[in-house]
Parts: structure tokens; sequence; C-alpha cells
């Protein structure tokens, strides 16, 4: 009689990891080699969603030990449901036993958690590549009890005002970091010395932020052993000092993706930001990727996007590298060869659509576009064109 059980081993680890979770407990009891195979991959890559599925995890691991060496990928994705603080410390203490028992876990995700980190610094995870977890007390012993070289991301962010200006008691060394997402005060003793290309800089939600706080996150930019190439920046509002201090440090040359995101978006801080970019434009030498996450495109019209274009061009003149804007969370200007710079619409904004059509139509009529930038803005809405 056929049995799926009877195909070989390479079809069935195949069909086990296509299935979800729900599948694979089923499979699991069709064979012992199903079962096997299932439990690896269960195991394997884990996200827990509540309290209640982490307890039962735990358990499960710490009760045959075996289970936790094959931890690849950790995940603890809520924050504590229990009132009872000695609820909460023997939870917490059940998470730790299990991350001090596994010793080939990658992947360690636990930022609703800060509460843990003190106990993180007692859990070796000699293989932990990447690590997202609180910027809060422990953090330091976290990264430095043990050594964490093949540590290639990390993210610590705040999950409070008490915690977002953060700072460490020394420098820490992770010479193979590669990645680092977190609050910008954490910057001057994590950056300096190590290998990071891709930097993203958190400041606290203060609607002023003090000079203090400006360049000495830009100055490890520069201090890092291989150039920084993408940079995010987040904070309260756009103010000028924050890029002007990553151009005094001496970042700005190496810049290939600037992101900037600020937490109050307002049509009046638009303009600002738009001047706080041209004024620091020509300090960026190879910036190729500009993405301005804040700006705010409401009731905009054909003129608006005209407007937007003769800024956008004069950008490019100033910094031939630059290759493509993005504005606010719809519209995007590429450049195109020989020499155009042109709109491209995201998402269900209709207004931003019909203003590329308007203006396309005008565009084209004034020579600024060619016929096929034309066919493509209208996007069937228009009869096309013939082909130059």
């Amino acid at each position: 009689m056929f049995s799926i059980a009877s195909f070989p081993v390479e079809i069935i680890q195949g069909i086990v990891e296509e299935a979800d979770t729900r599948d694979q407990l089923s499979l699991a009891r069709c064979s012992r080699t199903f079962n096997r195979l299932a439990t690896m991959s269960l195991y394997r890559n884990v996200m827990l969603e509540s309290m209640h599925n982490t307890v039962r995890y735990c358990k499960s691991v710490l009760s045959a030990p075996a289970k936790a060496k094959l931890l690849r990928v950790l995940g603890i994705i809520h924050s504590p449901t229990s009132s009872s603080n000695d609820h909460l410390i023997s939870y917490l203490d059940l998470i730790a036993r299990v991350l001090q028992t596994t010793t080939n876990l990658r992947s360690l995700s636990i930022v609703s958690l800060p509460a843990i980190m003190p106990l993180l610094a007692a859990c070796p995870l000699p293989n932990l590549q990447d690590a997202n977890v609180p910027a809060h007390n422990g953090l330091f012993a976290f990264l430095t009890s043990y050594p964490r070289d093949n540590l290639r991301s990390l993210t610590a962010t705040a999950h409070d005002l008490a915690s977002s200006a953060i700072t460490l008691p020394g420098r820490v060394v992770l010479p193979h970091l590669r990645c680092f997402r977190g609050q910008a005060s954490l910057a001057a003793d994590i950056l300096p010395g190590s290998q990071v290309e891709d930097v993203a800089l958190l400041w606290p939600y203060d609607a002023h932020i003090s000079d203090s706080l400006r360049m000495p996150p830009f100055s490890s930019l520069a201090a890092s052993c291989v150039p920084v190439k993408w940079l995010t920046c987040v904070f309260a509002r756009a103010e000028q000092g924050l890029l002007d201090a990553c151009a005094a440090s001496g970042a700005a040359r190496n810049i290939q993706r600037l992101v900037i995101t600020t937490r109050v978006k307002s049509e009046d801080s638009t303009p600002v930001l738009y001047n706080v970019i041209s004024s620091t434009l020509d300090s960026f030498s190879v910036l190729a990727h500009l993405f301005l996450h804040s700006i705010v495109l409401d009731g905009i019209m054909p003129a608006q996007i005209e407007q937007q274009g003769q800024m956008i061009r004069e950008w490019g003149q100033r910094q031939p590298t630059l290759k493509i804007v993005f504005l606010g969370e719809y519209l995007t200007w590429a450049w195109t060869p020989p020499d155009v710079w042109f709109p491209t619409h995201q998402g269900q904004r209709q207004d931003i659509e019909d203003a590329i059509v308007e203006w396309s139509e005008c565009a084209y009529r004034e020579g600024k576009i060619s016929k096929s930038h034309y066919n493509f803005a209208q996007k069937d809405r228009r009869p096309k064109l013939s082909s130059d």
C-alpha cells in the first residue's frame, strides 16, 4: 500500500519545512522520521506570542535538554500580563534558564521584556549573530560578560523616556558588528572600532536636543573601522544641528543611503526639512538614495509636483551620485538617463496619482520629458502616444 512515510528522507524533510506549525504537529504523528524532522523544525525557529505559550515551551525544553541544541531563532514578542512581581521574576528566570542551555542560538528578539536584561548577562550564547534587546539596565553586562565576537547585528531601543538617553559605563568591543540600530546615546561606546556599515540612530523624545547629544554619535560613525554607508536618523524634530554635526564629523562623506524620520509630522516642518537637506547636501559626496519619511503630502497639485521636481533637479546637479529621492510615504523621484528626474507613486493616494498624470502632460508639452516617460505616467489612463 502506498505510504508517504516511505518517501526518501530528503522529500519528507521538504514536506515538513514547507508545512505550517499545525500541519507539522499532525505530520509528527505519521512516522518516526516525520516525528524527528518535525521536532527539529518546530524547535529551530520559535516565536512566542503569549506568557502561556512561553511557559509551556520553556518547560518542554528544560525537560529535554537536547531540544535546546536545536534552537536557532527565538522571538518573545509579548509583554508580561502578570501583575505579581514574584510571578514575573519566576517567569523571567524560566526564560533565562533556557537561554543558558542553548548553544546554537543565532537570533534573539526579546524587546518586550526589559526586566530580563540583568539575567541575560549569565547566558553565554556563543553563536549569537543577531540580537534585538531593550536599551535597559543590564545591556552593558550582556554585551561584555561573555565574548560576543559573532554578533553581526544589534538592535537596542528604549521603551520609555527614562531609557531614551541611556549610556554605557564603558566601551564595548564587537569586532564583527555590521548593523547597529538603537539609541543615539549608545553609539559612542559601540561603534568605534567596529565594522558597522548600516546604522540607525534614535534620539530621545524631547523636542529640543541638547548639543551634548549631537556630535558624539556622528563622531562615532567616523571612528568606525569601515565607512558607514547607510544611515537612518529618527528624532523628535528635523533639527539643523544633527545633519550639520554629521557633516562636521566627516561621517557624511561615506554615506550612500540617508533616511530621515521625525516623530513630529507637520506640514509646517516640511519646508524646514527641505532646507536642512539643501544646506548640508554638498557634504554627502557619494549619496545615492535619500528617504524623507516625514514629508507631509496633503492635497498635492501638479504645480507642487513641478516645484518639487525643480528642487530635486537642483539637488541632482549638486550631487551627481543621487539617484532616488523618496518623499513621505507615497512619492518617489528617480533619476533616469540621460538627465531626467521622474516621479512615481506608490500606495492608494489617488490625488498624487492624478497630479502626476496632469504634470506629465504639461511636462511633455514643454519638452521636459520624453514620450516614453509620458506614457509611463499615464498608466493606461490616457491613449498612448507613438514611440519616439
